[in-house]
């Protein structure tokens, strides 16, 4: 082992690649769910509308029919108040998952950096790089990371342990060995 191994940038060096690599996958995971969660609410949305629909057509009905039976009101005001209170949720519900988007930028930013750890550490342990480059590599990576992290979307708990299993169970293109030693 070189002496730039054996130095706290090259551990440095390290530790930031596995940061990376979790974050990466927790952005993942979180473009995952949220397009899950996106499904999901495009289903509801569409029952939302069909019911909105029926019930405006039970309206126009109710009013063509309106002399035919005497408890009508009744009907046409409760499909007329059912499907103007849907339609006015339909409104105010404005969840258009733009920000899945956001989500995927920081995942391939993450992995972008990543991969330039990995590259600088295959770079040290082939002796093609000097310290003082190293320090000034990981000084980047670092002054990168603040930048990804100051315009990050903020991740839930569960996209965290997504990732983690994912690492645990070799699921993610990366093993808990990948990260021994680091």
């Amino acid at each position: 082992m070189s002496e730039i191994e054996e130095s706290n940038s090259f551990k440095r060096l390290q530790e930031y690649r596995v940061d990376f690599a979790y974050s990466k996958g927790q952005f993942y995971e979180a473009v995952n769910r949220l397009n899950i969660e996106k499904e999901r609410y495009f289903k509801l949305r569409k029952t939302r509308d069909t019911l909105i629909l029926i019930f405006t057509l039970l309206t126009f009905i109710g009013v063509v029919e309106s002399n035919i039976l005497d408890n009508q009101n009744i009907i046409i005001g409760v499909s007329a108040s059912i499907a103007f209170g849907l339609s006015i949720y339909q409104f105010i519900d404005k969840n258009s998952f733009e920000n899945i988007k956001e989500y995927q930028v920081t995942a391939d930013d993450y992995l972008d950096l990543y991969k330039k750890a990995k590259n600088i550490e295959v770079k040290v342990k082939d002796n093609l790089i000097t310290l003082e480059e190293l320090n000034k590599f990981v000084d980047e990576l670092h002054n990168r990371q603040i930048e990804v992290i100051q315009n990050s979307p903020k991740t839930i708990y569960e996209d965290y342990k997504n990732t983690k299993n994912a690492i645990e169970k070799n699921q993610s293109g990366y093993s808990e060995n990948d990260f021994k030693n680091t």
